[in-house]
């Protein structure tokens, strides 16, 4: 009986590599999934690790002290991978996933509209222009969009939004959002961006007509070893 079920296994596992080595992309999709679960149970660490020095430490017993007091949303993204063409990241409101993030690649040089926003933390606000992106947009989804959301006082870029998109070419150092994406042989893509974008848009929206601040802390890919 163990012959049977060791010889089961090893069917198994052959059948499995085979699988792998012919669908090269189902092993990159697997390692995101994985680096999303990580993403949450680094998340998940630190309000542990916050946790327990606010009942240690005198003077550090929240994160929101840690971060200068701020009483507003915060948005985190974390970049965590880059091949030259694509950044990908992973994105938080609050302490809690939210969805994946798509940008241009890292240049040391910027060259415009392939190249993604610096590092470091940004107010998010309503861009009450009528600039022809937000006319499009609007007449694209009049139900619910009025104008963009745009990060403020990004160093050597403007008009810097957080909208929907599926690949780099839909980018010029902007934020596409999407629950969900697809890699091939030519580019990594975004599948559901429309959808996400809407839900994080309405409840941003309303969080700042209600007069409530928002910012954006992005990370680059270093935070997984820091």
């Amino acid at each position: 009986m163990k012959r049977i079920i060791t010889l089961v296994f090893i069917a198994l596992l052959a059948f499995l590599v085979v699988y792998l080595v012919q669908k090269p992309e189902v092993l990159e999709n697997i390692w995101m999934w994985l680096v999303g679960l990580a993403g949450s149970i680094v998340a998940a660490g630190q309000r542990l690790i916050a946790f327990f020095k606010g009942n240690k430490e005198e003077g550090i017993t929240t994160e929101k002290q840690e971060k200068d007091d701020f009483e507003g949303l915060t948005l985190r993204l974390k970049r965590y991978s880059d091949d030259g063409q694509t950044t990908l990241g992973l994105v938080f409101v609050g302490e809690h996933f939210f969805c994946y993030s798509l940008e241009d690649t890292f240049q040391l040089q910027k060259i415009a509209g392939e190249t993604r926003i610096p590092a470091g933390t940004y107010s998010i606000s309503l861009r009450e222009e009528e600039s022809p992106l937000t006319k499009k947009y609007r007449d694209k989804y009049p139900d619910w969009f009025t104008f963009h959301l745009q990060l403020q006082n990004v160093p050597g870029f403007e008009n810097i939004y957080i909208h929907s998109g599926g690949t780099s070419e839909d980018t010029a150092g902007c934020l596409l959002v999407s629950d969900s994406f697809n890699i091939s042989d030519k580019a990594k893509f975004l599948t559901n961006s429309r959808a996400t974008f809407k839900k994080l848009y309405i409840f941003l929206s309303k969080e700042l007509k209600n007069g409530k601040q928002v910012r954006i802390q992005i990370f680059d890919e270093n935070w997984f070893q820091n």
